[in-house]
């Protein structure tokens, strides 16, 4: 199972390096424009970590701290689906959004089309408008060493699952190489997604409560997608050696748009980056 967008994600990067000068092939083409072809994985095979405990300390953005997870380290062992405990290590990027003000120092904007994205009443907010298509993009200025590392972000609304409308948790280089977390009609999705082609490595059925918060984290050579109800026990959804061929430096970014209109689509509320409601 899959989905195709029409509107492309990573669109908004081609702008943001024009601003920043540097010299990556940012490709503005989503492969789920026009029914373009992501892989279809398998579905959800979910291990509870046992080991619990959000992430406690802070990476800068240069350097990542090791992760502690597995038999060896203070997160406990993992469970089915692997992985090892909590890692000791969130990035440096933290965010509560109760200024209701965009910290040019830590987020940049993109939209298009029929969306915008604002920090309102303490959340980060894709409003997606009636009758329209489009995208917005709340994403980092900086990017970000995730090495034996990780970021998680709270989901407090999703649009409307009859709409072909997402929201998404994306971790970068931002030259059509990223993984993600998304919600799509009813269904969240792990993907990865190299050179433009979008692949679901697992998913299952949306559940606002247990799959409350999202994180990805990068632990000895191995990316893990995790959803948690309260940011402290966390399942892995799905876990693979690290399909980006570089996790030092990667931007995150929180998303939300539609590709076809809808009359009511909704909206994408994400609040409490890498912090403990």
């Amino acid at each position: 199972m899959t989905y195709n967008n029409t509107i492309s994600r990573l669109a908004w990067l081609p702008l943001f390096v024009s601003l920043v000068g540097c010299n990556r092939d940012w490709d503005a083409y989503d492969p789920r424009l026009g029914g373009g072809g992501a892989d279809v994985g398998t579905s959800a095979s979910s291990g509870s970590d046992s080991g619990g405990g959000a992430p406690v300390s802070s990476s800068s953005a240069s350097s990542g701290m090791g992760g502690a997870g597995g038999a060896g380290g203070a997160g406990g062992a993992g469970g089915a689906g692997g992985g090892g405990g909590a890692p000791q290590c969130t990035i440096a990027l933290k965010d509560d959004f109760d200024d209701e003000m965009i910290d040019p120092e830590k987020w940049s904007l993109y939209t298009e089309g029929g969306a915008s994205v604002a920090e309102s009443k303490g959340n980060v907010v894709v409003t997606i408008a009636p009758g329209a298509t489009g995208y917005a993009v709340h994403y980092s200025t900086q990017p970000y060493d995730v090495s034996n590392c990780g970021a998680f972000v709270q989901v407090l609304e999703v649009p409307d699952p009859t709409a072909q409308a997402y929201a998404a948790f994306q971790i970068g280089t931002g030259s059509d190489n990223a993984v993600e977390i998304a919600f799509y009609q009813g269904t969240l999705y792990c993907h990865k997604i190299l050179a433009d082609n979008y692949t679901d490595v697992a998913f299952t059925e949306y559940d606002p409560i247990e799959h409350a918060f999202w994180r990805i984290r990068e632990q000895d050579g191995t990316t893990f997608w995790e959803t948690s109800p309260d940011a402290q026990q966390w399942t892995v959804q799905a876990s693979e050696p690290n399909p980006l061929p570089v996790v030092g430096e990667l931007y995150v970014a929180l998303t939300g748009g539609i590709d076809a209109p809808a009359p009511n689509p909704g909206r994408a509320r994400f609040d409490n980056l890498n912090l403990l409601p």
